[in-house]
């Protein structure tokens, strides 16, 4: 089984057992490349969460950028008096448009 199917089982709520296996010493060197690899790996993990559990992914980074709204929305509220700006408007209509996302992908994946 590969990281894939074990993401996969993690995010639909099975228990995965963990099994000491024996192996045998590397032959030769390694192929790892540290940028591209770790990019690589990154974006797996973040497909299968959003295959089987888009809310984990798609709300808490809605949340981030609502959050910064509100960081922008006070700082507008001190610099200008209760003035917003376009950019504050910006950040609260991204977050909202992500959670909602985030809602529609996950029911998509409940349907199935």
């Amino acid at each position: 089984m590969g990281l894939d199917h074990t993401l996969a089982m993690l995010s639909s709520g099975y228990g995965v057992a963990y099994l000491d296996i024996d192996y045998y010493p590397r032959k030769g060197t390694s192929t790892f490349h540290p940028i591209k690899d770790t990019y690589a790996y990154l974006t797996l993990v973040i497909r299968t969460i959003t295959w089987f559990n888009p809310l984990k992914v798609f709300i808490p980074t809605a949340l981030v950028i609502f959050l910064i709204g509100v960081g922008k929305f006070a700082f507008d509220n001190y610099e200008h008096f209760w003035r917003m700006t376009p950019a504050t408007v910006m950040l609260f209509l991204v977050a909202v448009q992500i959670a909602m996302l985030g809602l529609l992908a996950d029911l998509i994946v409940k349907r199935r």
